[in-house]
């Protein structure tokens, strides 16, 4: 039986970890035609109890609204078939200073 290979496996773009305060800070960059963005996952690690809130476009991150994380939950966005990845910037702001996120885009 042949052995099993991979062809053309797509590397990660992204993945890191950002602490974020009670001030809005970018998170991820617009994408462009050339640079899309397929898979976004973001996720509350900060183990203490804060909350992220996250927001999509061009304005500030604001408490509170969007798309709010507690402390070991996460959100995901893939491009399918039919439908693409949100492509914009993404802004968050913590409930308190020390707030981590662990981000992976590809």
């Amino acid at each position: 039986m042949p052995e099993a290979y991979f062809v053309g496996l797509v590397q990660p773009a992204r993945n890191v970890t950002q602490t974020i305060s009670t001030s809005s800070v970018g998170i991820a960059e617009a994408r462009n035609n050339l640079n899309k963005r397929s898979v976004l996952l973001v996720r509350n690690i900060s183990g203490n109890g804060n909350r992220a809130s996250i927001s999509f476009g061009l304005g500030s991150a604001v408490a509170n609204t969007g798309v709010i994380l507690e402390d070991g939950e996460s959100f995901s966005d893939t491009s399918e078939t039919t439908y693409e990845c949100y492509q914009g910037m993404i802004t968050a702001i913590g409930s308190a200073v020390g707030t981590i996120l662990s981000i992976f885009e590809r």
